[in-house]
Order: structure tokens, then C-alpha cells, then sequence
């Protein structure tokens, strides 16, 4: 029904904050990741175009890689990277009712809402919702339960919190070089599709906040 691909860097930054490479036999409180953002992010060409059109190309593990695309070779006159599928990932795009980007979330849920018939929300519909489960989750320790995340308190957390802004030039344009190999076309595909899938608002999808904007531009 709906896919909301991101911004490609800031995608990027988003994964390895979340799942930063690290070696799952170490300590979860003292463990480091194994690579830094720049070294990570150069195996990770066409991570998006291989979740919508070559998903066995899209890696998790081993964790000391952290999230990574790979190469299929066997059988073929050349190996066949992640973003040798991003034409099948763009035809992809088509089969979805919906679809935006996370800077137009809210719009998208709501067209998708409606192309399944659901019952809009209320506002006091949505505080008892969120009410009836209040205090009975707890995030923290529902975070503890899976090894590949992380959270406040362990050393790779501080270590994983990229920042664009604090990236020198030369990381910069490396990274901006992996996502323009297709992940970038993807994005500006999702962006026309948006368009298509929700009218009415024209340009909302690209409302990215950060200084990545201007160098995708």
C-alpha cells in the first residue's frame, strides 16, 4: 500500500546511528563500532534500491559490517550490484497507492488510510489510544532485547551520533558519490510518484531539514 523511501544521506545517517557496525561478541555498555561513518558508508551503494528491487543483495550481518549491500557473481559474465536493480526498484515505486517520504509522513498515513477505507482519527480518538497504553511500555528495555540497536548509555551510542555539519569536505562528497550511484535517482523517483499519489501537496515531500538538502540539490 505505501513505501516512504528517505533522503538518501540522511538515511544513511539514520542507519548507522541505529545499527552501527560492531562486533556482537563485545559488551553491549563498551563496545565501539568497528568502522566510522565514512569507511561504513562506502559498502552501503544502492541500500535503498535493494530494498524495494533486489532485497538478497541487502545485508544485516556479519554486524561487524553493520547494514551493507552486496554482489551476486555466480552464473554471471559480470557481478550484479545493488544498483544494477534500480530501474526494477523504480517500477516498484508504481505498484504502491502511496507514496512520500518521511518529511510528509502524516499526509501519506492519512491517503493511505483512505484508500483502505479506514476511519480517520480523531484528536480524542488518538489521546485514548495513546492513553490506554501509557505505562505499560517500556522502550528502553524493549530496545535491550534486540543486540544490533542501541541506545543511551552504551559507549557506541555516543559514538555512532553523526553529524553532517561536522563531516570534513572530503566525507562529504564520498558519501554524496555512493548515494548519486542510484539511491539518489530513487528518492527524486518517489519524490515525482509523491506527487502523483498525493495531490494537493506539492512539495511537501521535500521539506528535508538538514544541510543535505542543498547538496542534493
Amino acid at each position: 500500500v505505501m513505501t516512504l523511501p528517505g533522503e538518501p544521506v540522511s538515511h544513511l545517517i539514520s542507519v548507522y546511528q541505529m545499527w552501527p557496525p560492531v562486533r556482537p561478541y563485545e559488551s553491549e555498555r563498551n563496545r565501539l563500532p568497528t568502522l566510522d561513518f565514512a569507511a561504513w558508508a562506502r559498502g552501503t551503494a544502492g541500500v535503498q534500491v535493494a530494498a524495494l528491487g533486489a532485497q538478497n543483495l541487502l545485508r544485516m550481518t556479519p554486524m561487524v559490517r553493520g547494514m551493507h549491500t552486496t554482489r551476486s557473481c555466480a552464473g554471471q559474465a559480470r557481478c550484479i550490484e545493488a544498483c544494477d536493480h534500480l530501474s526494477e526498484a523504480i517500477k516498484m515505486l508504481s505498484l504502491f497507492d502511496v507514496v512520500g517520504t518521511p518529511d510528509c509522513m502524516q499526509s501519506a498515513l492519512l491517503a493511505a488510510g483512505a484508500k483502505l477505507r479506514l476511519r480517520r482519527e480523531s484528536s480524542s480518538d488518538g489521546w485514548l489510544r495513546m492513553s490506554s497504553v501509557a505505562g505499560r511500555l517500556r522502550p528502553r528495555e524493549l530496545i535491550r532485547e534486540s543486540p544490533r540497536a542501541v541506545h543511551p548509555g552504551q559507549a557506541v551510542y555516543e559514538a555512532s551520533r553523526v553529524r553532517w555539519e561536522q563531516l570534513n569536505a572530503s566525507t562529504r562528497d564520498e558519501v554524496l558519490n555512493v548515494v548519486g550511484r542510484c539511491d539518489l535517482a530513487l528518492y527524486r523517483s518517489a519524490l515525482e510518484r509523491a506527487e502523483q499519489t498525493l495531490p494537493g501537496r506539492r512539495g511537501q515531500c521535500n521539506q528535508t531539514r538538514t544541510p543535505v538538502r542543498s547538496s542534493l540539490a
